[in-house]
């Protein structure tokens, strides 16, 4: 059975069993990792790579976000594991968006400021945790642990575990559990002003921010409209704080190859120009903040989730 009860409703509405809702994103997920998988396999790693981790966050999103329908006993392995992935894949996706980012900027500065091997260096530096990540992964693959994950998914997309709220009308059910994502995201962000580390503080808010994203999604196909806005008004808000992360992780890369750098001799005025223009960035995206958060915050956003 796809539905919580009986067959699966050919539309979704808010009056349909929870469970009937929840099932087309977890089956859709599960589909969408096997799919990336199948393309790492036939060496379209990185877009392999990139579908795969997202479709592990937003399994991941769905057992924790709507568990009340769900067995815990059952998905919150799951749930960890589906993290271990996400990790591995991590490793091979991370230093490709990094490359990607730092060639471009490079790319951008005048002929006659770059000194030095500096392309080469990105290069050399970038393929080596490449080939690290790629190794770990085909390694991972074939593993009895991931095989075994695979399995189990399969089992909770063909007899999923569900609890009698998963019977219930997905309007009595699910708005409440987006709603809940909404408050946690109101209250990391809040925190924000206060905190000690306000790097920590914000990649806080993103992780929020993109559980809340998932969890409107998996609304969509029976609110419609209303859970799109949502989650594109989200999806905006893990956009800018994921750029700012991934500028904090770059900045980091960017230093050690500077260091490294200087320590062979090599000219270093083009790693600090790299430097300045990411900090740069950085600011913007800090300044454009609060205007981004509030198109999140609006209220009328919300109004369907009561």
């Amino acid at each position: 059975m796809t539905a919580a009860h009986g067959d699966a409703p050919t539309r979704l509405t808010p009056d349909v069993a929870a469970g009937a809702v929840l099932h087309q994103r977890l089956a859709r997920q599960v589909a969408e990792l096997h799919r990336g998988e199948h393309q790492i396999r036939s060496d379209d790693v990185h877009e392999g790579v990139h579908g795969a981790r997202i479709a592990c966050r937003r399994l991941r999103s769905a057992l924790a976000t709507f568990r009340p329908a769900l067995d815990r006993k059952l998905t919150d392995p799951l749930r960890e594991e589906l993290r271990w992935l996400g990790g591995v894949l991590g490793e091979v996706r991370d230093p490709h968006v990094a490359h990607e980012r730092l060639v471009g900027l490079l790319a951008t500065e005048p002929a006659e400021e770059v000194a030095g091997p500096v392309r080469r260096r990105l290069d050399t530096t970038y393929a080596a945790r490449l080939v690290s990540g790629e190794e770990q992964l085909t390694g991972v693959l074939d593993s009895p642990r991931h095989l075994a994950l695979l399995d189990h998914l399969d089992e909770l997309v063909a007899d999923p575990p569900w609890t009698p709220a998963a019977g219930r009308p997905a309007g009595e059910v699910l708005p409440r559990r987006v709603r809940r994502d909404w408050k946690r995201l109101h209250g990391r962000m809040a925190a924000v002003t206060g905190a000690s580390d306000q790097d920590v503080a914000l990649h806080d808010v993103r992780k929020a921010a993109k559980r809340l994203r998932y969890a409107a999604e998996t609304l969509r196909p029976a609110w419609g409209d209303p859970a799109r806005e949502l989650a594109d008004a989200s999806r905006r808000l893990t956009d800018h704080l994921g750029e700012r992360q991934d500028l904090l992780l770059v900045r980091a890369d960017l230093t050690a190859m500077a260091d490294a750098a200087e320590a062979a001799g090599e000219p270093s005025r083009t790693w600090g120009a790299l430097l300045a223009r990411e900090d740069a960035r950085r600011r913007e995206l800090d300044a454009a903040l609060v205007a981004t958060w509030r198109s999140v915050a609006r209220g009328r956003l919300r109004r369907w989730l009561r």
